[in-house]
């Protein structure tokens, strides 16, 4: 009787997988920083139809998240799975959802988490602070892994830019300046 039940543990302990060793997280770690960076930018623009030129003055203002706004979850082994969801409670107590596709030959997510973007159309995942985010994988409907992991963003200081100027062909930059903002503050290392 003894010698069954042995027989019986040593099948069952056998016929589990051992995902006990890999752990779960984004591709550059879990934790983030951000911080209020601006600047002043003067732009001309100058119409290539020969409609001259015009300049405008923009204060451009940011909160980027570092080391990067979204990113591949990565696991440290392989997890036989074709799907992971992500449930993520801010600081706030707030919930995010979000999934993707499982890449079993990469060990990551086929696409990136949006983890700080914020617009009408989407949510960022992560907020200041400490943030659960909790991990289902799924093969084929049913749950093969589950777990979570802390991801913090720490505010840092405000920064700010030196002012610049920014010479544009392209006559939508002095009515949205946006992307030129965003080569400012590319250019200028985020005001660091």
């Amino acid at each position: 009787m003894i010698r069954v039940l042995l027989c019986s543990l040593a099948l069952v302990f056998i016929s589990t997988p051992a995902f006990s060793a890999v752990t779960v997280g984004f591709e550059k770690g879990n934790s983030f920083t951000t911080a209020d960076i601006s600047g002043d930018l003067t732009i001309t623009c100058r119409d290539m139809m020969g409609g001259g030129s015009k300049t405008v003055f923009v204060h451009c203002y940011d909160s980027p998240l570092s080391p990067y706004e979204s990113g591949y979850l990565v696991s440290s082994g392989a997890i036989d799975a074709d799907k992971v969801e992500l449930v993520a409670t801010q600081a706030d107590g707030k919930v995010e959802k979000k999934s993707s596709k499982w890449d079993t030959k990469k060990n990551r997510s086929s696409s990136r988490f949006n983890l700080w973007i914020d617009t009408l159309t989407q949510n960022n995942l992560l907020d200041e602070g400490k943030n659960v985010v909790a991990y289902t994988f799924t093969k084929k409907g049913q749950a093969v892994l589950t777990g979570s992991f802390d991801a913090t963003i720490d505010r840092e200081p405000a920064r700010t830019c030196e002012p610049d100027w920014y010479n544009s062909t392209n006559s939508r930059d002095c009515s949205n300046p946006s992307f030129a903002c965003d080569s400012f503050f590319y250019n200028q290392n985020d005001c660091r």
